[in-house]
């Protein structure tokens, strides 16, 4: 199947604070979501968001409608999880 990808602002965001060299490779490996996806997609439970696409250290948060991938965050692996929303925690949490 062919899909279509959707950032929103919250995924731009999150992709400002994350270095450079990193962006690269989880914007390729996000749009190669648009062939179909990959094994490691996982769906969520107990989440707001649908799914997730593992890369490193990284948590690409997603959900689908139909043929459209919608991007809603990508965070670190100990930010990913941290709340529902994948709200991130301040340094004194961890």
């Amino acid at each position: 199947m062919k899909y279509t990808i959707e950032f929103r602002e919250t995924a731009r965001e999150d992709m400002k604070e994350i270095p450079r060299n990193f962006v690269d490779s989880i914007t390729r490996k996000i749009f190669a979501m648009e062939n179909g996806m990959p094994g490691s997609v996982k769906a969520l439970r107990d989440m707001d968001y649908g799914f997730r696409l593992r890369l490193g250290h990284y948590r690409i948060l997603f959900d689908v409608q139909d043929a459209k991938i919608i991007i809603h965050r990508v965070l670190h692996r100990r930010h990913a999880y941290a709340s529902k929303t994948g709200e991130k925690k301040r340094k004194s949490q961890h």
